[in-house]
């Protein structure tokens, strides 16, 4: 239907875009709306131990709606856009392969560096759709228990969201250009995000994680909370060379290496 892999991408992910995006907006909204419930029960816990502070947050953050919408919402939600990325990328690149698409795609007049980019940007592309959900939908919950949060700093968490998804994104998808299996390079993915998302929630009260926590991802996201004192553009400039990086290697080694279907 398309020649444009871009906006072909687009089209044949688009349910899968719709039903992500409905997905977000019934988690944020079922969080968000419980706020007045969480706010009476929690607020006046003593403490929780420093090592969980990251994971769950102090008891006092509760009490107020900034504080619940960053620990429940842009503390624990990225995990689902984080799946979803890597859902989408292990299929773009590697999936295709092993499905037989790619052959053929490259059988157009089309360079392997143009179609690593098509498919790269659709899926960025798809991701901030997602993540844009969240925004909204976070917005439209707030109003609803009566509360407010400002439109800058929601949206300037919601574009770290984005970042740190596609840092997962750009790492799944480039396995897949490097070493042509989905199923591995997704499950390399995900094991990795979720260990170095366990370091760097446990290295407050863990001296030993502290040596190791930089190079999680997750050090350079929402820390400290993006919603009480701002975006720190210092770590998105690392995330963003980072993943600039590991494209340029990916592309290279995508360039020189054989298709296979399997």
């Amino acid at each position: 239907m398309f020649k444009n892999l871009f906006l072909k991408t687009l089209y044949e992910k688009r349910w899968m875009m719709v039903g992500w995006s409905v997905g977000v907006v019934a988690l944020v909204m079922m969080t968000v709306t419980l706020f007045p419930t969480f706010k009476e029960s929690l607020s006046g816990l003593e403490n929780v131990p420093d090592s969980l502070k990251s994971i769950i947050g102090d008891a006092a953050a509760y009490s107020t709606i900034k504080g619940y919408v960053n620990l429940q919402v842009f503390q624990q939600l990225p995990f689902m856009t984080i799946i979803l990325s890597v859902i989408l990328f292990s299929g773009l690149l590697a999936g295709e392969e092993a499905d037989g698409v790619l052959q053929t795609q490259l059988v157009q007049p089309i360079s392997r560096t143009s179609l690593f980019t098509q498919k790269l940007l659709a899926g960025a592309i798809i991701v901030a759709v997602v993540t844009s959900v969240l925004f909204f939908s976070t917005w439209v919950s707030v109003l609803l228990v009566r509360e407010s949060i400002p439109l800058d700093s929601l949206l300037a968490a919601t574009f770290a969201c984005w970042v740190i998804t596609m840092v997962f994104g750009v790492l799944t998808y480039a396995l897949g250009a490097v070493i042509s299996r989905r199923g591995l390079s997704g499950a390399i993915v995900g094991a990795f995000a979720f260990a170095t998302y366990l370091i760097t929630g446990l290295s407050g009260g863990v001296d030993k994680l502290k040596a190791i926590e930089k190079i999680s991802p997750f050090h350079y996201y929402n820390s400290p909370s993006i919603l009480n004192n701002g975006i720190n553009w210092s770590h998105i400039a690392i995330l963003a060379v980072v993943m600039s990086t590991i494209l340029v290697l990916a592309v290279v080694r995508f360039e020189k290496r054989d298709i296979y279907q399997r």
